[in-house]
């Protein structure tokens, strides 16, 4: 799941960064993501301006700390 807070701004700029999350998601859980299990991506104060890339490296980063704490 995707969500975003009215906290984030008007509705444009949470509706920026619902689609920047579902992007990240698509590419990046398809490869990380852990069967049997449910993410939800919140969208926080620094999404709308952070690079997408980045975005993309800091899901790997907890996926994987995650993954760590899991087993």
């Amino acid at each position: 799941g995707i969500t975003a807070t009215k906290k984030i701004g008007n509705a444009v700029a949470r509706n920026k960064c619902k689609r920047k999350l579902k992007i990240v998601g698509n590419e990046i859980l398809k490869s990380f993501a852990q069967k049997n299990n449910d993410y939800v991506l919140i969208a926080r104060n620094t999404t709308y301006d952070r690079d997408i890339n980045l975005l993309k490296e800091d899901l790997i980063k907890a996926l994987k700390k995650i993954k760590k704490y899991k087993n």
